[in-house]
């Protein structure tokens, strides 16, 4: 039997079972130029495709062909590393199959988005309708700049999984009122950089007092929003690097100091108030 014709009885292709052949998994039949393949190598190939397809790197699978042919039985019991391995492959398979159950919700909630006629974004679904809202409400292209900015990097904190889907929650209790503070502060924010130095002094001040005095009036909702941060990432070192993250966004260093300054003193305000009353400062 030619090796095209063994190709096709065991459903693989002249290739593989020339690689089975480098690597020792299958013996070369006798014949010189033309060899001759026989039952024997069509069992073999068939066993190998079996373990491969069930998961076995090749490596494994070369392990237990030996063992047999050692053995000089068709299926011996495995020994102890052959079982170890056959372990390993199973949990490996679990992993994988959790990796394409993750991927198929991605999927589906792409095609949700789709069909929806929505933008195809990982941020959450309430987290996409802020900006949306913000965007609907603005018209002044600087302040459009800015927004688009940091939706943009909300959207590599999302892809990266780094945006809770405890925040839809939070995003939708934020009121008319609320989303008008929103929008004039971004307005205001975005104008920053074409201020006369002194003006943009007290606007900045102006504006850290704004973002303050709103969380100090929502206390619990500044809270929440906090408390979507890790834990880890509230210790001090930790809080500059998420400021420095966040200055991302910015276009110029006015606006980095309004987030410098305002993100400490939103935490601070927050952890002093939840401090015990007479604690030690």
């Amino acid at each position: 039997m030619r090796i095209s014709d063994c190709a096709d009885l065991t459903g693989t292709t002249v290739r593989t079972i020339r690689y089975y052949h480098q690597i020792g998994l299958l013996p070369v039949p006798e014949g010189g130029l033309r060899r001759d393949y026989g039952l024997e190598h069509i069992a073999r190939i068939l066993r190998i495709r079996w373990l491969a397809e069930a998961g076995l790197p090749l490596e494994t699978v070369a392990d237990l062909i030996a063992a047999e042919t050692e053995a000089g039985e068709p299926t011996p019991n495995p020994d102890a590393g052959s079982l170890r391995d056959l372990y390993a492959t199973a949990a490996g398979l679990e992993d994988r199959i959790a990796e394409l159950r993750t991927q198929q919700q991605k999927i589906a909630a792409l095609i949700a988005m789709a069909e929806e006629g929505r933008g195809l974004t990982a941020l959450p679904p309430a987290v996409a309708l802020f900006y949306d809202r913000i965007a609907r409400k603005v018209d002044d292209p600087a302040t459009l700049k800015v927004l688009n900015r940091e939706r943009r990097l909300a959207e590599l904190f999302a892809q990266r999984g780094l945006v809770p889907r405890r925040a839809d929650a939070l995003i939708t209790t934020l009121t008319d009122e609320d989303m008008a503070v929103i929008v004039d502060f971004y307005a205001r924010y975005a104008r920053l950089g074409s201020l006369p130095d002194d003006d943009a002094t007290a606007e900045i001040d102006s504006l850290v007092d704004a973002l303050v005095g709103w969380c100090a009036t929502n206390l619990d909702l500044t809270r929440a929003f906090l408390d979507l941060l890790p834990r880890w990432a509230r210790a001090p070192r930790a809080m500059s690097t998420l400021v420095n993250f966040s200055v991302l966004v910015c276009s110029d260093g006015r606006q980095a100091e309004v987030i410098r300054r305002a993100i400490p003193a939103a935490v601070a305000l927050v952890d002093g108030a939840d401090e015990p009353k007479g604690s030690p400062r």
